[in-house]
């Protein structure tokens, strides 16, 4: 599959368009991008009918309904997540800025194990909480997208916010690097891409 990053400028979220081996489907990952402009990055990409969320925080769904309204694709998100979509203060709206923002619910949602099909590829869905209630990993053998989970060089994501947990997150991090083989490379949140080899040096105080 061929990954294509994309960050938006606003709140360094990034943003990832998946596009199938056999070219025939895209999926979208975090859609903190504008529709528009992720096509005058990447040109032309197939259908994209997936749209995938690590965690539902108000930086990583900023163009959300956008991507919903013109290309019809459903959104796939754990039970907790989908729940914050429609509740400014889970999604945090209301704790940075006071705003009622809220989105509708997942079209679809995932739990730790389930497999998403795109084109000829597939993604596998894994439950890492600590960030918040229901963040989750979206990997295969070789990638694996962590949310605000894991980060390159040595960061995780803060704890403070509604369904935050310290030791969840210290459990989630411990699994991440006990199940996915070294060579993965890691597509965070946020900052640049990374591989597990990485940041299992740095990590060492973490976990």
């Amino acid at each position: 599959m061929k990954v294509n990053f994309i960050s938006s400028g606003t709140y360094a979220s990034n943003c990832y368009l998946v596009v199938s081996d056999d070219g025939t489907e895209a999926l979208l990952i975090d859609p903190s991008v504008s529709y528009d402009f992720v096509f005058r990055q990447c040109g032309k990409i197939p259908p994209i009918n997936k749209i995938l969320l690590t965690h539902a925080h108000f930086d990583h769904v900023l163009c959300l309904d956008e991507w919903r309204e013109k290309t019809g694709a459903k959104v796939y998100a754990t039970q907790p997540e989908s729940e914050a979509l429609t509740d400014a203060r889970k999604n945090a709206n209301l704790v940075f800025f006071g705003l009622n923002k809220t989105y509708n619910s997942a079209d679809e949602t995932v739990s730790d194990g389930d497999v998403i099909h795109f084109g000829n590829n597939q993604l596998k869905v894994l439950l890492t909480p600590g960030h918040t209630l229901g963040s989750c990993c979206y990997y295969d053998g070789n990638i694996a997208f962590t949310g605000d989970t894991l980060f390159a060089d040595g960061g995780v994501g803060r704890t403070d916010l509604y369904g935050g947990s310290e030791k969840s997150l210290v459990n989630s991090l411990t699994q991440i690097f006990s199940l996915f083989a070294p060579e993965t490379v890691i597509y965070s949140g946020h900052g640049r891409e990374s591989t597990l080899k990485e940041e299992l040096r740095n990590h060492k105080t973490v976990i």
